[in-house]
């Protein structure tokens, strides 16, 4: 859990808070045009596919 009053995290754990933070970001990206249907009968399978990079955004 995120602790606001840490002032330093060893890197592995951030590496680990880093990568759960950007499958966040990811899922919301990925789900922005969905319907409320579509979110409630989604199975793990789609789940994980939200969580990938987006396709529509090139890395820089």
């Amino acid at each position: 859990m995120f602790d606001p009053q840490k002032e330093f995290y060893e890197e592995e754990e951030f590496k680990v808070r880093m990568a759960h933070l950007y499958r966040h970001l990811n899922s919301a990206w990925n789900r922005r045009n969905i319907t409320a249907e579509q979110l409630e009968n989604a199975d793990g399978m789609k789940t994980n596919i939200w969580g990938e990079f987006p396709k529509d955004i090139k890395p820089i």
